[in-house]
C-alpha cells in the first residue's frame, strides 16, 4: 500500500500516472459514442433465457419467414370522428404506396379491404377505424428505427389532411422505444455533469477543486464506456439501453462520491501539514479502506445480478460492475495525483493553510447533531425509525404493474402509443396483440398431430376468443398457431389465465410425442413478472450475505455489520412505502414496473451501505484515541459536511433520471433519491450513531476497537 500511494503521488511518477490516463481515456472516449448504436433493444433481450416466451420468440425467428419480421399496424381514422368510408378513396391510396415497394425492408401488406383483412376482422364495428398489417423483415429495434420512420414520412405525403394515420403494433412501439433509448444518453450524461458540477461548486465555494472529481469520474466513464463497447463488439456481453442509462448515473453518482471522501480528506491534512505531497499521501493512505469497501459492495451487488433469470437484469451486472471497478481505480490513482499536482492552491479561494482548525466548515453543527444523540442515543433511534415507519406505511398502497413493452411506458405519448389507444377503443381487447402457440416434435407428422390436439383443447376453453390455423414452419417439426384471447392482452385477467391455457396446450401435446408453449405479448407479461418474483428473491438475500461479509472484514467485527444492514433495509422499506404512495396517490403514475423494488433495494442498499462504510470506518479510527462514544461525536462532525454533499451529489444525479420520458427510469431515479437522501439525513445522522453509541464498545466483537484495520 506504501509503495502505491508513493507512487500515484510522487513528483515524477503522478504525471506518468496522469498521462497514462489521459491516453487511454482519449482512446476508450473514442468508442464510447458506438456504444449506443450496438445496445440490443430487441424484446428477447428483456426476457428470461429459457422462458416459453423467450424460446417462442426465438424458434418464430429461426423456423418461421414471419419469425423474422415484426408487424407494424397502420391505424385509420378520421380526424372528425366520423366514419372512414368516406375516405376509403385516400385510405387505399396510402396503402397503394407503403405496399408498393417504396420502402425497403417489408414484407408482404394485409390490407383491411382484402378478403384476408375482412376475415381477421379489420374494420371496426361502429365504422370509424380500419387498420392494416405491414411486416417488416427485421426484429432488430435500431434496423427498425429509419425504416418505420420512411412508413411515416411517406404516409404524411400521401393522406389527406382529415385522415389521422398512426404507426403502431410491434414495429411502431419498438422503434418508438428504441428512439427514446438512443436520445438520451447524450442529454442524461451532460446534465449529470453540470448537476455534479454546480453542487460542486456551491460545495466547496471553489472555481478550481470541483473540476477534479469531475475530470477523474468522466475519464473513469470514458475508459469504461470504451471497454464495454469492446466487450459489445466481440459479442461476449449484450447491453441495451435501459443499462447505459444507468451506467452513466451511476459511475457519477458514486464516483463523485468517493472522490469527495479523498478530497475532503486532503482539505484536513493540508491544515495539518506544510507538504502537499505528506498531505495527500496520509489522506489516501487514511481514506482508501474505506473507498475500497465502498466500490467492492457495489461492485459484488452488481455481481450478484448474474443469477438473475431476467436477461436484461443479468446482462446489466458485469457492465455496472465494470464502471464502478473504473471509479474505483480512476480514485485511488488519477485523483491523488491530480491532487498533488494542484495542492493547496486548488480549493482557491478557501486556501486549507498548515495550522488552521483541521475539520470541515460546519463540522460544529454535526458535532451538536452528535452530541444530541449521545445524551439520548435511544431516544434519537426512536425518532429516527419513526419517521421512517411513518414512510414505510405507504407499503400499504399496491398499483398495479406496468408490465414489460406496454405502451403506457411513456411518459409522453408516442405516435404508437396513440395508435394503440385508438385500437383499444375501437376493436376487441383480445385482436391487439395475440398470443402465438408454437408445437414442436421431432417428426413433422407429431407435430402435426399435436398442433391439431392443442388447437382442438384450446378452442374448448371459455378465456379463448380464436385460435387460427396451423402454419409449418421450414422443417415441419415446428408449426405456429395464433391464439386470440377474450380477454385484454395486457391486463391482469390475462396474465391469470395463460398459465392455465399453457397447461391445457402442454397436455394436449404430450398425447402426440410433442411439446407446446404460448408466447407473445401476454406471455412475455407473465415470464417477465414471473422472473422478476425469482431475482427478487435471489438478490436480495445475497446481497445483504455481500454487504455483511465486506462489512465484517473492513471492520474485524460481527456486530456492528449486523446494524449497519439493519439500518439500511429499514431505510429501503422506507422509501419503498413512501414511493409507492408518491407514485400511485400523488404522480397519478399508470403503475410501477414488476422490477421496481428490486432495482430500489439493489441501490438503495448498495449504495446506501457507503455512508455507514465511511462513517462508522472513521468512528473506528477516531474511537482508537477517544473510545466509540466520544468517537462518534468525532467522526460525525469529521465526516458530516462531506458525507452529506455525497449524498446530495447522488441524489441529484439519480434525480436527473426522472426527466427522461419512460415511466421506469423515471421511477428507479426518484426513488433510489430518495432513498440516498433518507440514508443521508436520517439513518447515518440518527440510527446509526445512535447504535453505535448505544453498544459502545461490543460494536467491534470478537477484537477491540485498537485493533490494526487494513483492507490493502
Amino acid at each position: 500500500m506504501t509503495a502505491f500511494v508513493s507512487f500515484v503521488t510522487g513528483r515524477y511518477t503522478r504525471w506518468f500516472v496522469i498521462f497514462s490516463w489521459v491516453v487511454v481515456a482519449a482512446m476508450a472516449g473514442s468508442l464510447q459514442p458506438k456504444l449506443q448504436e450496438e445496445t440490443s433493444n430487441e424484446t428477447i433481450s428483456y426476457l428470461p433465457g429459457e422462458s416459453d416466451a423467450a424460446t417462442v420468440a426465438k424458434l418464430q425467428k429461426s423456423a418461421f419467414k414471419s419469425g423474422a419480421e415484426t408487424p407494424a399496424v397502420i391505424v385509420f381514422t378520421a380526424r372528425n370522428g366520423g366514419s372512414v368510408a368516406e375516405h376509403q378513396a385516400n385510405i387505399k391510396k396510402v396503402l397503394d404506396a407503403l405496399g408498393g415497394g417504396s420502402i425497403d425492408k417489408t414484407g408482404d401488406l394485409v390490407s383491411p379491404y382484402s378478403p384476408q383483412g375482412q376475415q381477421m376482422g379489420m374494420a371496426s364495428t361502429d365504422g370509424k377505424a380500419v387498420f392494416a398489417v405491414l411486416p417488416f423483415e427485421t426484429t432488430d429495434g435500431n434496423k427498425l428505427v429509419p425504416i418505420v420512420a420512411d412508413v411515416r414520412k411517406l404516409i404524411d405525403e400521401q393522406a389527406d389532411d382529415d385522415l389521422r394515420v398512426y404507426v403502431t403494433g410491434e414495429a411502431g412501439v419498438a422503434a418508438d422505444s428504441v428512439e427514446v433509448f438512443n436520445s438520451m444518453d447524450r442529454p442524461l450524461l451532460l446534465g449529470t455533469v453540470v448537476l455534479v458540477l454546480l453542487l460542486l461548486v456551491v460545495s466547496y465555494r471553489s472555481p478550481i477543486i470541483p473540476f477534479v472529481p469531475l475530470l477523474t469520474v468522466a475519464m473513469s466513464y470514458m475508459v469504461a464506456a470504451g471497454i464495454v463497447y469492446l466487450l459489445v463488439d466481440a459479442g461476449t456481453i449484450i447491453v441495451n439501453g435501459q443499462t447505459t442509462i444507468i451506467l452513466i448515473v451511476l459511475m457519477f453518482g458514486a464516483g463523485t462520491d468517493y472522490c469527495l471522501l479523498l478530497t475532503s480528506r486532503v482539505r484536513e491534512e493540508l491544515k495539518k501539514t506544510a507538504d502537499r505531497y505528506q498531505a495527500v499521501r496520509s489522506a489516501l493512505t487514511a481514506t482508501a479502506p474505506a473507498i475500497f469497501s465502498s466500490a467492492a459492495t457495489v461492485i459484488c451487488a452488481m455481481l450478484v445480478l448474474l443469477v438473475a433469470d431476467l436477461d436484461s437484469t443479468r446482462t446489466m451486472g458485469p457492465v455496472l460492475a465494470l464502471g464502478i471497478g473504473a471509479t474505483l481505480l480512476a480514485g485511488l490513482s488519477l485523483l491523488p495525483a491530480l491532487l498533488s499536482v494542484g495542492g493547496r492552491w486548488a480549493f482557491w479561494p478557501q486556501i486549507p493553510r498548515a495550522g488552521d482548525a483541521a475539520g470541515e466548515g460546519n463540522s460544529g453543527a454535526w458535532r451538536r447533531v452528535g452530541h444530541f444523540v449521545q445524551r439520548g442515543p435511544a431516544r434519537a433511534l426512536v425518532i429516527g425509525l419513526v419517521i421512517l415507519g411513518l414512510f414505510a406505511v405507504g407499503n400499504l398502497a399496491n398499483p398495479a404493474s406496468l408490465g414489460h413493452g406496454d405502451t403506457d411506458a411513456f411518459t409522453k405519448k408516442t405516435d404508437s402509443a396513440r395508435g394503440f389507444d385508438m385500437l383499444t377503443d375501437r376493436f376487441e381487447a383480445g385482436r391487439l396483440a395475440p398470443s402465438v402457440v408454437i408445437v414442436r416434435a421431432d417428426e413433422a407428422a407429431d407435430a402435426a398431430k399435436a398442433a391439431t390436439n392443442v388447437a382442438d383443447a384450446l378452442r374448448q376453453r371459455d378465456e379463448v376468443e380464436f385460435v387460427g390455423e396451423p402454419q409449418p414452419g421450414t422443417d415441419g417439426d415446428v408449426i405456429a398457431m395464433p391464439l386470440t384471447l377474450k380477454a385484454d392482452p395486457f391486463s391482469a385477467t390475462a396474465e391469470r389465465q395463460l398459465p392455465k391455457l399453457r397447461a391445457v396446450a402442454r397436455d394436449a401435446s404430450i398425447d402426440a410425442d410433442g411439446a407446446a408453449m404460448i408466447g407473445g405479448m401476454t406471455g412475455q407479461l407473465v415470464d417477465t413478472n414471473d422472473a422478476q418474483q425469482h431475482d427478487q428473491g435471489m438478490i436480495i438475500p445475497l446481497i445483504l450475505l455481500v454487504i455483511f461479509v465486506i462489512l465484517a472484514l473492513l471492520l474485524r467485527a460481527l456486530i456492528a455489520p449486523i446494524h449497519l444492514i439493519a439500518s439500511v433495509i429499514v431505510s429501503f422499506f422506507a422509501t419503498l412505502g413512501f414511493t409507492l404512495f408518491l407514485f400511485d396517490r400523488v404522480l397519478d403514475h399508470p403503475g410501477v414496473d414488476g422490477g421496481y423494488a428490486t432495482y430500489l433495494f439493489l441501490f438503495v442498499v448498495a449504495l446506501g451501505v457507503d455512508y455507514n462504510i465511511f462513517l462508522v470506518s472513521r468512528i473506528r479510527e477516531e474511537a482508537a484515541k477517544l473510545g466509540t462514544a466520544n468517537g462518534t461525536i468525532e467522526a460525525l462532525a469529521r465526516t458530516g459536511g462531506v458525507i452529506t454533499r455525497a449524498g446530495a451529489v447522488l441524489a441529484g444525479t439519480f434525480l436527473i433520471m426522472a426527466g427522461l420520458p419512460l415511466y421506469t427510469m423515471v421511477q428507479v431515479g426518484i426513488g433510489v433519491a430518495l432513498g440516498i437522501l433518507f440514508d443521508t439525513f436520517i439513518v447515518r445522522s440518527f440510527l446509526v450513531p445512535a447504535m453505535m453509541t448505544l453498544l459502545g464498545e461490543r460494536n467491534w466483537w470478537p477484537r477491540h476497537v485498537h485493533a490494526p484495520v487494513s483492507l490493502l
